[in-house]
């Protein structure tokens, strides 16, 4: 197994860590950070709809895989740790599941329809993107999709003096990226709560303030909690 570079912000023990700590913890928040997950995972699977072969980087315990399960029965899972994949063979046993890292993709060329990245890519070294989006559009095929979920750097500058020191980039700089990398009709939205829902969420109260600030009514991609990116692979 090849792990993540020396400078990603979290290195794979730790990883290895929280999930044997809290086993399938995604599958089990409470307040808030159901809320949350909840809105993240819903504004993902917009971005698949007609995809038929599809990578989930970094799945965790299968989350995703469960969620897609009704309308997309070929599903990769791909993570860097064993306890996580083991959890995720349990939630679902209809999908592959591949211990692996997502800088050197063990798949060949023009595989998949769709790559889907839920809350993983601020775990890169900020060096780590460009081998990632190469593996990507490798293994991607002619106007194949990648969908992914990325925390706000914003939020980040309250305890966090260089944000992306940890893989933690803005949306203008990861346009330019995927740019670069020849993907093509490049849409960012912020993915905020809506205060009606707010409202209604047990804890949150106890939210941090940075927090609070992304939690609106509107799609303000500048100061949401975090975003989701839809990008096509150009025909090139």
């Amino acid at each position: 197994m090849v792990q993540l570079s020396p400078d990603a912000y979290v290195p794979f023990k730790e990883f290895e860590q929280v999930y044997r700590a809290l086993g399938p913890y995604h599958q089990t928040a409470k307040g808030f950070a159901k809320w949350f997950l909840a809105r993240n995972y819903q504004m993902l699977a917009r971005g698949l709809k007609g995809s038929v072969d599809i990578l989930d980087i970094g799945c965790g315990e299968g989350t995703l895989e469960i969620l897609l399960a009704q309308e997309h029965s070929r599903i990769i899972g791909l993570d860097l740790s064993p306890t996580a994949l083991h959890l995720a063979s349990l939630s679902s046993n209809q999908h592959t599941f591949v211990l692996a890292d997502m800088q050197q993709l063990p798949f060949q060329a023009n595989t998949f329809d769709a790559v889907v990245s839920s809350l993983t890519l601020q775990y890169l070294g900020t060096n780590n993107w460009p081998p990632f989006l190469y593996e990507i559009t490798r293994v991607l095929r002619r106007n194949g999709r990648l969908v992914f979920s990325h925390i706000n750097p914003w939020h980040y500058n309250v305890s966090v003096n260089e944000p992306e020191s940890i893989g933690v980039i803005g949306h203008r700089k990861i346009k330019r990226l995927l740019h670069d990398y020849g993907f093509c009709n490049i849409k960012i939205r912020g993915t905020n709560i809506p205060l009606r829902t707010a409202e209604r969420i047990p804890d949150w109260l106890s939210v941090p303030l940075h927090t609070l600030a992304g939690i609106a009514g509107y799609y303000c991609t500048s100061r949401a909690y975090h975003f989701v990116v839809y990008a096509q692979k150009g025909t090139s």
